[in-house]
Formats: C-alpha cells, sequence, structure tokens
C-alpha cells in the first residue's frame, strides 16, 4: 500500500510540474523517464 501512496505522490508532483508549464527539453526528458518508472512500478503491482 506504501508503494501506491509513492505512486501516487510521484503523480501529483508530475501534474504540478507539466501545469507550471516550465517545459524545456531536459525537463520533458525527465517527465518521460518517470512516468516510465511510475509504469513499472504499477506494474509490479498488479502481479
Amino acid at each position: 500500500m506504501t508503494k501506491f501512496l509513492e505512486i501516487l505522490a510521484l503523480l501529483i508532483i508530475l501534474q504540478e510540474i507539466i501545469s507550471a508549464e516550465t517545459l524545456d527539453i531536459n525537463v520533458a526528458l525527465a517527465i518521460m523517464y518517470l512516468v516510465l518508472a511510475v509504469y513499472k512500478e504499477i506494474k509490479n503491482l498488479c502481479k
């Protein structure tokens, strides 16, 4: 359950970053890696 809350926190942070609209290419890449990491975590949870 704590893993799920960590993922939720990451997604909230992610949304704040995106809505701040400070997107240069480095930020966009960092967000992409974060999304991939979160996706993998969720996939592991569903096993």
